[in-house]
């Protein structure tokens, strides 16, 4: 029989290992997170919308606010008020 034996973990593989664990449960609730947001604004996004703003709400909560993510959060919502229906803009007005 071939079996591979494979080497223990260092510290800094573990750290990795449980971190990579951490993120991919983060971006899975921040994925739905986002859908809900953009839906509740009355946006149905693309693959590539909900990847890149999943991605953006990932970095709200593992990072400082930076001015950069600052400036993304403010050109998300001004997109998301591009989006809305032109009647929804006249409704609530």
């Amino acid at each position: 029989m071939n079996q591979t034996i494979k080497a223990p973990l260092t510290k800094s593989e573990e750290k990795l290992e449980f971190y990579s664990k951490e993120i991919m449960i983060l971006q899975q609730s921040q994925s739905k997170l986002v859908l809900d947001f953009l839906t509740a604004n009355g946006v149905i996004p693309t693959a590539e919308v909900l990847w890149r703003t999943t991605e953006l709400f990932v970095q709200l909560c593992l990072h400082k606010q930076t001015d950069d993510v600052k400036k993304r959060v403010k050109g998300l919502d001004k997109w998301i008020q591009e989006q809305k229906n032109p009647k929804d803009l006249e409704l609530s007005k």
